[in-house]
């Protein structure tokens, strides 16, 4: 498969050729597959973009050629409009690039190493481009310092491009580069922006003349510490003279002459006291010196100004100028006094710790003359009189006599060599730095000086390369990380100039497209010319009727524009289009970009007309309703209204036919009133009406009742069951007398889908027991069935008490009666003993209870004698009775005469 070459090549369009191989006198060991694409898009592409990692020419060979080196490419509208394209570590390892016959750029012998890396390409249909290579996501997004997935960093092995002459103090010297990243984004009519990442730079010297000062140091300081230290002990030593310097011990010394041999040691181990600091890193000013590892590491980001310097320099800046030699030099050089420095302060340390024993033991004559001294202290100590910290014991003796000396001065005595040899200003210490600087810093500086002063002339390192600098609008533009230059020591023309973590982009300005549509409102049916400017020139363009939720209700594809991106077009708007508020948008093809302006939708003109067959139908029956003169292939709403406007059915959507007509039933609800409606058929697209009339006749029905029991007691209930009826409506139920009147009436009995229902009916206390008729009425239709029922009265078990139970005639006693029809009348008489009447009180009511009480007067003239008295139930003729005794006036009551 072929890839592109970079877009940032000249205009126009280069030829795509196919990948061949290069045989390894081109440079390439094996057969290495190779592309040579076109590099620009296509003429009418609005924007391309490539994100590649490594580019340039090698020995003569165009990096972009080599197959396995892709980037990511993306044109738009000819090509991919995004592309991921990363490269493994193993991929780039794997290429033998050579440089000359004995280097190679890339592969085992190759003097460039690079970490994995990701390429992003972006071209949108906007004429927005944006690339992307280096340490980023999948998204084009750049990971600061790199990521696991793609470090993308790069490590150039100098020290054969050094050439000979340097073997002796240039062991390696390598140049590596940490997560390189570039972006760079076009947006039309502005100039395009780019940026770049450079997580570090750091060159790593290994060099001979580096590890050597740890020998310098071995043969030059430690033998003259070791010669100063020595010249102060044994007995003879500098040390063992400073008690001549003592006047109090003069007589002593003078007796004992030769007997006194001090014995005077200096314990110190220089060499384990230098070995840790000769491991130790030197340096802070971007250069750091480790003599143990042989190295000098050189931050090029703090030497060029600090932390980040590195990705702030202006467009196209060498890094590795003389400016930076310069700086390099310095910092090797202070370095360098950092370490002298600190083997001096060793050096200090370690005798300052050092420890001191002086012993002296002499006498003669038996022991009356005697010298006795021991010392053990550091020298510091000593040096400092600090004679508490020293262990000290003098004993001296003169022929018997003692002689007294000071500890303080002893000790004074012992630090003045010590302090003149050792730590004084001509002391070993002092002159030390000086010596350090003969026998290291300056042939060391001497030394690499040349190396890092020919480094410029085998490397060049140009950070946040810019092509063009400035950028220009609406062309293309690459940002690169950085560009290494390789040149042969003395040689005048390149080895190869790589370009790492390279951004290519082209935009164009975005369109601004204007539409207007002529006439701006239109019929149903009827067309509209659109006219566009301002589109892509010499492309197409989709133009759409769109309604006020965004639906597409009409589209024409493939208008083409002309030169300067117009066209006009005619748009017809459907047959059964709603009226109202819609839109024209014109899409231009390329790009996506849209127009848009408004349309207003008429309905168009109709006369529409409308009949129903049958004219009249019962309720719960259809007619067919036939339109003429519709919105043709629309829907009509057809609707039954009332007197009232009240529409009681409904049927929508009624689909007319191409020359606007229809047929439809639609069914009189069953509930529907008898009477003069409506039918009315609504054009949905117009709302225009037409009408028809349609009488509505009640529905015959033949209903049946029955009743159970058939007979009932007043008071008592029946269970009135009907068919027959209007089904799910409702019906009224009476009880009715002989003569029509109503005794008792249940409304709204409902009924059941079939027109049947069953309901209980009571017959009201009060009822005068006989025949009569239930009544069913059908609410809807008034048709009446009817059904015999026989009413009696109610059974009762009454008693009548009287009050007095003996009376004159002429006189009245109270009658009380029990257990009577409820809320009805009696009838009370007075009968004799053959059952004649003798006296009659009638309608007397009785209450709620059945009870009543009411006086019955005896006549006057009334035989004496045992009657009784009738309590007649008017309802049922149940009669009770209790015994009354009328006496004549003037009879004898209790014995006594009772005068009438």
């Amino acid at each position: 498969m072929t890839r592109p070459r970079h877009v940032h090549t000249p205009p126009g369009r280069r030829g795509r050729t196919r990948s061949v191989a290069i045989a390894a006198a081109t440079g390439l060991v094996g057969a290495l597959v190779l592309s040579g694409a076109g590099a620009n898009a296509a003429p009418g592409d609005l924007s391309e973009a490539e994100g590649r990692f490594l580019s340039g020419t090698v020995a003569g060979l165009d990096l972009d050629t080599v197959a396995a080196l892709e980037g990511a490419l993306a044109e738009t509208p000819s090509g991919t409009p995004l592309d991921t394209h990363p490269l493994s570590a193993e991929v780039l390892s794997a290429l033998e690039i050579d440089l000359t016959g004995a280097l190679q750029l890339l592969g085992p012998n190759g003097v460039l190493a690079l970490g994995a890396v990701n390429q992003y390409a972006e071209a949108n249909p906007d004429g927005s481009a944006r690339a992307a290579s280096g340490a980023l996501s999948d998204q084009g997004t750049i990971s600061v310092g790199g990521s696991a997935e793609f470090p993308s960093d790069a490590r150039l092995e100098l020290t054969q491009l050094l050439g000979p002459g340097f073997e002796s103090v240039v062991a390696d010297l390598d140049l590596t580069l940490g997560a390189l990243s570039a972006t760079a984004e076009a947006t039309g009519g502005t100039a395009p922006t780019g940026d770049y990442q450079i997580a570090g730079a750091t060159l790593e010297l290994d060099s001979p003349a580096v590890s050597g000062i740890a020998t310098t140091v071995d043969e030059t300081v430690v033998p003259a510490v070791d010669g100063a230290v020595g010249s102060l002990v044994g007995s003879d030593g500098l040390l063992a003279g400073a008690l001549d310097t003592i006047g109090v011990l003069s007589p002593v010394l003078a007796a004992l002459g030769s007997s006194v041999q001090p014995e005077v040691a200096i314990d110190l181990d220089l060499e384990a006291a230098l070995a840790p600091v000769l491991d130790e890193d030197f340096g802070s000013e971007g250069v750091v010196v480790n003599v143990g590892a042989g190295t000098v590491t050189v931050d090029l980001d703090t030497i060029l100004g600090g932390e980040g310097s590195l990705n702030g320099f202006d467009p196209n800046t060498e890094v590795l100028d003389d400016a930076a030699i310069t700086a390099i030099l310095a910092g090797l050089s202070s370095a360098l006094d950092d370490l002298t420095l600190a083997l001096t302060e060793t050096v200090e340390t370690a005798l300052q710790s050092a420890e001191l024993t002086f012993v002296v033991d002499a006498s003669i004559l038996g022991g009356l003359t005697a010298l006795d001294i021991s010392v053990v202290g550091t020298l510091g100590d000593i040096v400092a009189g600090n004679t508490d910290e020293v262990d000290a014991a003098v004993t001296a003796s003169l022929l018997g006599g003692g002689i007294t000396l000071p500890i303080g001065t002893l000790v004074g005595a012992l630090a003045a060599p010590l302090n003149a040899v050792l730590f004084g200003d001509s002391g070993i210490v002092s002159t030390l730095t000086g010596t350090l600087n003969t026998a290291v810093v300056t042939p060391v500086v001497a030394a690499l000086s040349p190396v890092f002063q020919v480094l410029d002339d085998v490397v060049s390192l140009v950070v946040n390369v810019q092509e063009p600098s400035p950028a220009v609008v609406d062309e293309t533009f690459t940002q690169r990380a950085a560009t290494l230059t390789l040149l042969s020591l003395g040689g005048g023309t390149p080895l190869a100039q790589v370009h790492l973590a390279s951004a290519s982009v082209r935009g164009t300005a975005a369109i601004e497209p204007s539409l207007t549509v002529d006439p701006t409102t239109v019929a149903v049916g009827d067309s509209t010319d659109v006219t566009g400017e301002g589109y892509t020139p010499d492309s197409t363009v989709t133009v759409e009727i769109r309604d006020a939720e965004g639906t597409v209700v009409e589209t024409v594809t493939g208008v083409e524009t002309d030169g300067e991106g117009g066209f006009t077009t005619p748009i017809t708007v459907p047959a059964g289009t709603a009226p109202g508020e819609y839109v024209v948008v014109g899409i231009d093809d390329t790009t996506g970009t849209e127009a848009v302006t408004p349309l207003t939708v008429e309905a168009a003109a109709i006369d529409p007309g409308l009949t129903v067959d049958p004219t009249t139908v019962p309720a719960g029956t259809p007619t067919d309703v036939t339109g003429t003169g519709y919105t043709p292939s629309s829907t009509v709403t057809v609707e039954i209204r009332d007197g009232e406007g009240t529409v009681v059915a409904s049927l929508t959507g009624v689909e007319t036919d191409d020359e606007g007509g229809f047929t439809t039933p639609i069914t009189v609800p069953v509930e529907t009133a008898p009477g003069e409606y409506v039918v009315v058929g609504i054009d949905d697209t117009t709302g225009t009406e037409a009408e028809t009339p349609l009488t509505v006749e009640a529905a015959a029905i033949e209903p049946s009742l029955t009743v159970d029991p058939t007979t009932v007691v007043v008071g008592d209930s029946t269970d009135v069951t009907g068919e027959g009826y209007t089904p799910d409506s409702t019906v009224t139920v009476e009880i009715r007398d002989g003569s029509g009147t109503v005794v008792e009436t249940v409304t709204g009995v409902e009924t059941d889908g079939e027109g049947g229902f069953t309901t209980p009916i009571t017959v009201p206390v009060g009822t005068v027991p006989g025949e009569y008729v239930v009544v069913g009425i059908d609410d809807t239709t008034g048709t009446e069935a009817e059904t015999p029922l026989t009413v009696e009265a109610a059974a009762i078990d009454p008693s009548v008490t009287v009050d007095p139970s003996t009376v004159v005639a002429g006189e009245a006693t109270d009658v009380t009666g029990e257990g009577y029809t409820l809320s009805s009348t009696v009838t009370v008489e007075v009968r004799d003993a053959s059952g004649t009447v003798v006296a009659t009180v009638e309608d007397v009511p009785t209450d709620a209870t059945g009870a009543f009480t009411t006086p019955v007067t005896i006549p006057a003239g009334t035989e004496p004698g045992t009657y009784t008295v009738v309590g007649i139930d008017d309802t049922t003729g149940t009669e009770a009775e209790a015994p009354l005794t009328v006496e004549a006036d003037g009879t004898e009551v209790d014995g006594t005469e009772v005068d009438g």
